[in-house]
């Protein structure tokens, strides 16, 4: 089932684009060092990346899990609002015919 949902928060996920600031720090950061700690730098932002998108993932599989068990406890008890409204309603009616 995690292949799934994994394949589903793909489908729609949408990737925000960096932005200009960040780009130019990651840049200025970069020239600033020699070629070694370049490739260091690039592993950073490649492992942070990846963390990123894991936490997403987990964030999304959390949220559907969640969602299917309201859908679940919800099947045997379906909310009408009327039906609520009314319930309010007979208990106010009750509380001000006992005072």
């Amino acid at each position: 089932m995690y292949d799934y949902m994994k394949a589903l928060y793909l489908r729609f996920h949408k990737e925000a684009p960096r932005s200009e600031e960040l780009t130019k720090l990651y840049e200025s950061v970069k020239q600033g060092l020699d070629r070694e700690h370049q490739k260091l730098l690039l592993r950073l932002a490649d492992a942070e990346i990846a963390y990123c998108e894991d936490i997403a993932l987990e964030s999304f599989v959390s949220g559907w899990c969640l969602a299917a068990g309201i859908a679940e406890e919800l099947k045997d008890h379906r909310y009408s609002f009327e039906q609520e409204n009314e319930e309010i309603a007979k208990q106010i009616f009750l509380s001000e015919s006992t005072t």
